[in-house]
């Protein structure tokens, strides 16, 4: 058996399961998600997520903050609020340094990332 959970349309978690005979119990949490939805572009061009690129990320005091992002650039964020976003080693492009992020509220928002292409 598979549990799938969807957040606003978004496939967040996926777990295989065992089914056997017998009395069995099934207790599911969730938690609402958040993050940004990176849209890179290239002047006017959208750029698609490069999955050999890099994210790292702060949060508003400079603490390294663990990036989760899924192969369309997706970035899940542990909670609302302000971050620093460092993109690197997307092909073709020059790395993005310190980048101000926000997310006002829990759910995914829209975000664009400005790219420059190498010389």
């Amino acid at each position: 058996m598979q549990l799938l959970a969807r957040v606003d349309g978004r496939a967040s978690a996926v777990r295989e399961l065992e089914a056997r005979p017998g009395e069995q119990e099934l207790r599911v949490e969730l938690a609402l998600e958040c993050g940004l939805a990176l849209e890179f572009r290239d002047g006017a061009a959208r750029v698609p997520f490069d999955e050999g690129a890099r994210l790292a990320l702060r949060d508003a005091a400079g603490a390294p903050v663990p990036p989760s992002w899924d192969s369309h650039g997706t970035l899940f964020l542990p909670a609302p609020g302000a971050y620093r976003l460092d993109v690197t080693g997307f092909a073709g492009f020059e790395d993005v340094r310190d980048l101000a992020v926000r997310l006002e509220r829990t759910g995914f928002e829209p975000w664009r990332v400005d790219l420059v292409r190498r010389p």
